[in-house]
Parts: structure tokens; C-alpha cells; sequence
């Protein structure tokens, strides 16, 4: 390749070859006059085959529907939080603001010890945040109903119901 190309070419994949080094606040500067910006690094067959299959599965569902189902799932979950005693639900309810994200505290216990219950009793997956504190479930498209009335009673438990 001619040097004078280099600049005006861009790399189809970034690696670490393609950055020079990271300016304030995070941003990167890219390598732009080096030729070493086109060397790659080990690519993995399996996990490209993987992204493949995601988006092919992703493409048959459709978005909108994906989209549907976690919001219907995220307000199932945070209504059946809300019927339990000593929970606030503390995520936005109403339909436009709503996602597959639902917070919720339990009265008196700890976020982390709500996660580990959780884990422990029921290999539920859940994150505690501390701003404002509380505990955080994901919905998404593949959860279903009898999972989320688990997680809410399993949450019940705790919180003495």
C-alpha cells in the first residue's frame, strides 16, 4: 500500500493496533498515519458465529415484538412486587416509561441481602444499586410469568409475608 493512503483509509474491524493512546475524559485517539492500525488480533469463529445467530433470531422475533414482550413482563414483575407487604416499587409505572428495569426496595433489609437471598433460594439473578438503593431484576424476552411470581415470592419471604 502506498504510505500517502494510509491516513485517508480506515481500518473495517478496530483492535488495539488501530488506537495511538486515550485523551482526557476517555476519548481515543486513533492511529491514523500507521499502517499497524490494520493489524488485527485473534478473532474467535465461535463467537462471530454466535452474533450471526443473535441477530438472525433477533430478525425472526422483531424488534417491536422483543420490545413488547419485556415492557409487559417488567410491569407484570413490578405489579407483582407491589402487592407484596413492606415492598415500594420504585421504577416509573406508567406505560410510556416503562421497561424490562424494575426497582424495588424491601422494608428493612439491605439491597445486597435481598440479592443474595435471591440467589441462594431461588438462582434468581438480580443487582442491588445504591443511588437510590434498592434492588434492580431485568425482564427480558425468553422470562416468563411463573418466574417472575417466584421472584415475588421469594422477595415476600423476606420481607416477612
Amino acid at each position: 500500500m502506498r504510505g500517502d493512503l494510509i491516513p485517508e483509509l480506515r481500518p473495517w474491524k478496530v483492535s488495539h493496533h488501530a488506537v495511538k493512546g486515550h485523551g482526557s475524559g476517555g476519548n481515543i485517539i486513533p492511529l491514523i498515519d500507521d499502517i499497524e492500525k490494520f493489524e488485527m488480533t485473534t478473532t474467535s469463529a465461535p463467537l462471530w458465529a454466535g452474533l450471526v445467530a443473535a441477530i438472525r433470531f433477533i430478525r425472526e422475533i422483531g424488534v417491536d415484538r422483543i420490545e413488547a414482550r419485556t415492557r409487559a413482563l417488567g410491569a407484570y414483575a413490578a405489579e407483582k412486587l407491589a402487592e407484596v407487604p413492606g415492598v415500594a416499587v420504585t421504577s416509573p409505572l406508567a406505560p410510556e416509561t416503562r421497561s424490562g428495569l424494575v426497582t424495588f426496595t424491601v422494608d428493612g433489609t439491605e439491597p445486597k441481602a435481598v440479592v443474595k437471598h435471591l440467589w441462594e433460594r431461588g438462582r434468581v439473578v438480580a443487582r442491588w444499586i445504591d443511588r437510590p438503593a434498592g434492588v434492580r431484576l431485568t425482564t427480558a424476552l425468553f422470562n416468563t410469568e411463573e418466574e417472575l411470581e417466584t421472584v415475588a415470592g421469594l422477595v415476600g419471604e423476606m420481607a416477612g409475608s
